[in-house]
């Protein structure tokens, strides 16, 4: 299984322009990633990969709290919650499949 930086994550702009995507480790910041380039998107990228901590963190929340949603089913049950549709196994499976593509698995 893959292991990331905890987060939180954030992001700031550099004096070239560049997007440097950073966590405070305890004794300072430190740069993780930088977007840039000819991309001009490089802002909307910083703060998705800013965010991914977050994200995986809730994906991880929600796919435990629904357990009986499950890629193979068409419903998707949770209490007085339920998912009568196709898209419940299709999200599940998604949401597994990101899971599993975040931590290298």
């Amino acid at each position: 299984m893959g292991k990331h930086t905890t987060g939180p994550w954030s992001y700031r702009k550099d004096a070239d322009g560049r997007f440097a995507i950073e966590v405070n480790g305890g004794v300072g910041t430190h740069a993780i990633a930088v977007t840039g380039g000819k991309f001009w998107c490089s802002e909307d990228n910083a703060r998705l990969i800013s965010a991914a901590p977050e994200l995986l963190s809730a994906l991880e929340g929600l796919y435990e709290a629904f357990p009986d949603c499950h890629a193979d089913t068409i419903t998707c049950r949770h209490g007085h919650f339920a998912m009568e549709t196709p898209k419940a196994g299709i999200a599940a499976m998604v949401a597994r499949n990101a899971i599993s593509k975040a931590k290298g698995e």
